[in-house]
């Protein structure tokens, strides 16, 4: 190795080295711009991303449900309609719901909640028991969704009113969060025969019917076969797939992610300027020394 060379080498790496530490603070805010940069851009994308899988997570149980409503002008699916339903193919289970928004109470306390009237086995392919047991066919028994419970404090072996008639709170539901066809945290599950007697004047027939569908390059099958059968003539019934909600909650958190990458980027772009700025005042305020740093590079190359 030229030991000219060797030497000019190790005087740029002393210079480089001797210009950081003379002015500390301004090296250090240099680095603190570009870690925080650095830092914004990658944990806004990470934001982002978490956000989209955990709610992927939480809702991708039912991206292969359809949830099938009454049409506008009508009010109820009737058994007729139902049995129909029953007789399409590719489909896991088919669970007919009663539902209602009443008064819960407990122990003088009331908060509105929803009210299912469900086949016992229904209720556990829809929901999980955490605590205790599922109530049985035809009795005064039921369970009670995780809001309800931190909301009274309720214990399994409670009791709860709904419109002036006492059930026994055999099980505690494990926490669902948001669901498509029902909404369990904040509702009590009750039997259709118990839920028919305090609602009597209801008229017959079921507010929606839960279908699973066995793998979800079914769904617009079954979603046409419903339509073919029940919408022949007229609308009656309106069909929703889930997996269309997924998809734009995709789309949505997509959107998202882009928005906080852009938020991101414009921290960086910000950093950058500034540590530009920086080199620029250091590059003016060192313009002699740099001047004369130039004349003798010049001789050395013309010697």
């Amino acid at each position: 190795m030229d030991p000219i060379k060797g030497l000019k080498s190790n005087m740029y790496v002393e210079l480089a080295r001797r210009n950081l530490t003379r002015h500390t603070v301004r090296t250090v805010l240099a680095a603190i711009g570009i870690i925080i940069g650095v830092i914004a851009i990658s944990s806004m994308g990470i934001l982002g991303n978490s956000l989209k899988l955990s709610v992927s997570e939480s809702l991708g149980d039912v991206g292969n449900e359809l949830i099938i409503y009454p049409a506008y002008g009508e009010s109820i699916i009737t058994e007729k309609q139902l049995d129909q339903l029953e007789k399409v193919s590719n489909v896991e289970y088919v669970i007919p719901v009663l539902a209602s928004t009443g008064k819960v109470e407990y122990k003088g306390e009331a908060t509105y909640g929803n009210i299912y009237g469900i086949k016992k086995d229904d209720v556990l392919q829809l929901v999980e028991v955490g605590e205790g047991k599922i109530f049985r066919a035809g009795s005064s028994d039921c369970v009670v969704g995780t809001s309800l419970v931190k909301h009274f404090e309720i214990k399994v072996g409670g009791k709860v009113t709904l419109k002036d008639s006492q059930f026994r709170v055999v099980g505690i539901l494990k926490e669902a969060g948001f669901g498509f066809g029902i909404s369990p945290d904040q509702a009590v599950f009750i039997s259709p025969q118990a839920y028919e007697k305090i609602y009597e004047d209801q008229e017959d027939g079921y507010n929606n019917v839960i279908m699973r569908v066995r793998t979800v390059d079914d769904i617009e099958i079954v979603k046409t076969a419903i339509e073919d059968r029940l919408n022949k003539k007229e609308e009656v019934v309106h069909v929703l797939a889930t997996n269309s909600i997924l998809d734009s909650i995709d789309n949505i958190f997509n959107s998202i992610s882009l928005f906080l990458m852009g938020i991101g980027s414009i921290s960086l772009l910000v950093a950058g300027v500034s540590i530009l700025n920086v080199m620029l005042m250091s590059t003016m305020e060192r313009t002699k020394e740099i001047g004369i740093m130039k004349p003798s590079e010049l001789h050395e190359k013309m010697s």
